[in-house]
């Protein structure tokens, strides 16, 4: 799901509806700050369920291959090496693979699966260590070995992305992943697809601190303003919170337009 940056709402504008619901208007009950907070984790909650929040970032190939992830990530998507910058200059794109147990710190590396494997009876490269020592064998290493030491592939450990030695050869590197919605300590903004959803969301937890400290008559009068929306955001297929979901998982109109002409041209 796409979403334009004009169709974004405030959070003065989800805590005017929200705060009036709570008979809060004036921070009696909680500080604006615990509000904010408040949306900021319903966005966040809403990019773990649905991984609407997609971005791509550039960095500097790091001289010692370890890169920290990008601030807000959780799910990388797509790695690539690039020359050029990230001001519509991009050239010479080189696709990077996800390489399994391995491990650098920019001098050599751990991996189960090495060109030195010699003898390993699971993961030697036949290619490289088979055939004898013919000529033909010889030079069928030589050629596999430089195939070997042109991939280009990462790991992630920790929180660090960690790339082969062949990055040095780009000078930057794109990262596509997923992100948290928005990112702790910065201000939220709302894609007015979710804005009903985090309003409730809002009231139902700050309601839950204001019925903690009240009893007797006001408690049940809060009780049930409270009762009534978490029905309407936690009811099973109809709420709101399912309503943000099932809105941030859909395509856009031109991605299925796109997918239903590419599948209308499959020859079976």
């Amino acid at each position: 799901m796409n979403i334009s940056r004009q169709n974004m709402v405030t959070p003065n504008e989800i805590l005017a509806d929200a705060l009036r619901y709570c008979g809060d208007e004036s921070f009696k009950d909680s500080s604006r700050g615990y509000y904010v907070s408040l949306i900021q984790r319903a966005m966040q909650e809403l990019a773990f369920d649905t991984f609407f929040d997609e971005r791509t970032e550039f960095f500097d190939v790091p001289e010692n291959l370890n890169l920290e992830m990008p601030k807000g990530s959780f799910n990388i998507k797509q790695v690539y090496l690039l020359n050029g910058d990230n001001c519509g200059n991009i050239e010479g794109t080189q696709n990077v693979y996800w390489k399994r147990n391995y491990y650098t710190k920019g001098n050599g590396y751990l991996a189960r699966d090495k060109v030195t494997n010699h003898g390993d009876p699971f993961y030697e490269n036949r290619s490289i260590s088979g055939g004898g020592n013919t000529s033909e064998a010889n030079l069928r290493r030589t050629s596999a070995l430089s195939s070997i030491r042109q991939l280009y592939y990462y790991n992630i450990q920790n929180g660090m992305i960690m790339l082969s030695s062949t990055a040095k050869n780009f000078k930057r590197i794109a990262i596509v992943f997923n992100g948290v919605g928005t990112d702790i300590g910065e201000v939220p903004s709302v894609p007015m697809l979710f804005r009903e959803a985090v309003i409730s969301w809002v009231i139902d937890n700050a309601l839950q601190i204001k019925l903690a400290l009240l009893e007797g008559a006001a408690f049940n009068k809060w009780q049930t303003l409270y009762a009534i929306n978490n029905a309407k955001l936690t009811k099973p297929y109809t709420g709101l919170w399912e309503d943000a979901q099932y809105r941030a998982k859909i395509m856009d109109s031109k991605q299925r337009e796109d997918i239903k002409e590419y599948i209308g041209r499959l020859d079976y």
